[in-house]
């Protein structure tokens, strides 16, 4: 008898004996099912804010409503361990930055020869920080690979990914916190990495998360950034929460 064909890889023999599952919808045998997919695709980046909007929250896009598979899959690829979804995120955030650098060209805020001409302007993707506990225990840092993946769909050299933002104290879990409770709980929390602040000072930053709800981090965050001497913040993230409301 023919000798039984080997595996194309390892992937292939998990696959076998733990089968993959759609991460919006469980599905088995996708990792990221077509009507998941189609969910994806129909991302259309726009400005949204928060609803009530807390002080210093910069200009934002968000390409999604944070609900549904969108939200299932957010969650199981941040949360779940399942990184291997970080393309299929990556794919809308691209999207949002994209339009986020196409207002900021428009209303002249930034040059075509920002972060590509010497002496112009850097722009920067940077990704909101997570806490060392949470980094801890998911063992990395799966905002930091999604800008990274993302980036790569810009023209090249038009960015550069610059983690500079870090937690300076502990925080309460945001989980179930209202909106003043969260403003509270992020307040003077962040600060610059060391050795960051020269990148930072005069730099156009997109500042990137993959959901916001009530937008405390990314006031807080920008606080940070604009204390630095950020020339311009613009936020940018996958998703937002229904009490957003377009801008």
């Amino acid at each position: 008898m023919p000798s039984a064909a080997p595996f194309a890889s390892l992937t292939d023999l998990v696959d076998l004996v733990l089968p993959r599952e759609c991460g919006g919808c469980g599905t088995v045998g996708e990792r990221c099912c077509p009507a998941c997919r189609a969910v994806l695709a129909g991302a259309s980046p726009r400005p949204w804010r928060p609803d009530p909007c807390p002080d210093g929250f910069p200009r934002a896009w968000a390409g999604l409503p944070y609900e549904g598979p969108v939200r299932q899959l957010v969650v199981t690829w941040k949360d779940g361990g399942r990184r291997d979804l970080t393309p299929v995120l990556g794919h809308v955030l691209a999207r949002c930055l994209a339009a986020a650098v196409a207002e900021l060209l428009d209303v002249g805020l930034l040059t075509a020869g920002a972060g590509r001409v010497p002496g112009a302007p850097a722009l920067l993707v940077v990704p909101a920080p997570s806490s060392r506990a949470t980094t801890r225990q998911r063992g990395d840092r799966p905002l930091v690979q999604l800008c990274r993946v993302a980036a790569r769909a810009l023209p090249p050299g038009l960015t550069r990914l610059l983690p500079a933002l870090r937690q300076g104290r502990a925080v309460a879990d945001q989980a179930g916190l209202d909106q003043r409770a969260r403003a509270v709980n992020l307040a003077g929390s962040m600060v610059l990495v060391p050795r960051t602040e020269r990148r930072v000072a005069g730099a156009h930053c997109l500042l990137v998360d993959d959901v916001v709800t009530t937008g405390a981090t990314l006031a807080e965050a920008t606080r940070v950034l604009r204390g630095a001497g950020a020339r311009t913040v613009v936020a940018v993230t996958v998703a937002a929460t229904r009490r957003w409301s377009a801008s």
